[in-house]
């Protein structure tokens, strides 16, 4: 019969056979129960089979390709962890730039910092104790939330079909003034759909305080020490290379 080669299989199951156009009604229920009990064609992405592949890349050539476009920005707060430390962040950067296909996934990676204080250091000689105090406590070290600001405008200025991407380094506690206006920033970067990692180095930092920060997929990633990043190279770089595979 034409009707059962056109249909699925069991035929007994897809095909209904009726005397006329009244009849309709007598099937109804049955074929709604039916349609209701098929699954979506359509399979969902396998994930699975993505990391296996990132896993291989990495193992094999020690370097990986993004699933999907990203621009990537680092956020180094070069005043706060100050020359020695910088050298290394800035080689753990470099090495991520090398060991990620960019070219071939279609991502950016930039890098941005506070720079410097925010006011200076009075200078002038002083035999007064309370002068003296007064004058480191006007000092203002550079802000945990400024560089998010600084991070987050930057991320939100890349291409329209990317994933925007985050990248923090954290060095110590915040204050819980410092930590509600780092969180005011965070939720912005949410509202813009940025996706903040945070890389916590040595035992000063709140890693708890930290991962909620993290956003949109983002995740948080320690050391001991800023001469260990590169331990963290294959993680972050494993994270980058299938962040959005599960959309």
């Amino acid at each position: 019969m034409e009707l059962e080669t056109i249909a699925s299989k069991p035929s007994g199951r897809y095909v209904f056979m009726i005397e006329n156009f009244n009849a309709l009604t007598t099937i109804i229920g049955n074929l709604a129960g039916k349609a209701c009990e098929e699954k979506p064609a359509t399979p969902s992405p396998n994930i699975q089979n993505t990391q296996a592949e990132v896993e291989e890349e990495l193992v094999s050539f020690g370097r990986c390709t993004p699933r999907n476009p990203l621009d990537i920005v680092f956020a180094v707060d070069t005043a706060a962890i100050g020359g020695s430390n910088t050298k290394f962040v800035l080689q753990f950067i470099g090495n991520i730039s090398d060991r990620l296909n960019m070219v071939l996934g279609d991502s950016t990676i930039m890098t941005v910092g506070n720079g410097c204080s925010g006011s200076e250091l009075d200078e002038r000689p002083s035999s007064d104790p309370k002068k003296v105090k007064e004058g480191l406590s006007m000092y203002e070290t550079p802000k945990y939330d400024e560089l998010m600001k600084n991070m987050r405008l930057k991320a939100a200025g890349g291409r329209f079909k990317t994933h925007h991407i985050g990248i923090m380094f954290a060095t110590d506690r915040l204050s819980p003034y410092e930590y509600s206006q780092t969180e005011r920033q965070m939720w912005r970067a949410n509202f813009q759909r940025i996706s903040i990692f945070v890389l916590g180095i040595g035992h000063r930092v709140d890693e708890e305080e930290y991962r909620a920060l993290t956003i949109n997929g983002g995740h948080y990633l320690s050391v001991p020490s800023f001469e260990d990043l590169a331990q963290v190279g294959n993680a972050l770089l494993y994270d980058l290379c299938i962040f959005g595979a599960d959309k």
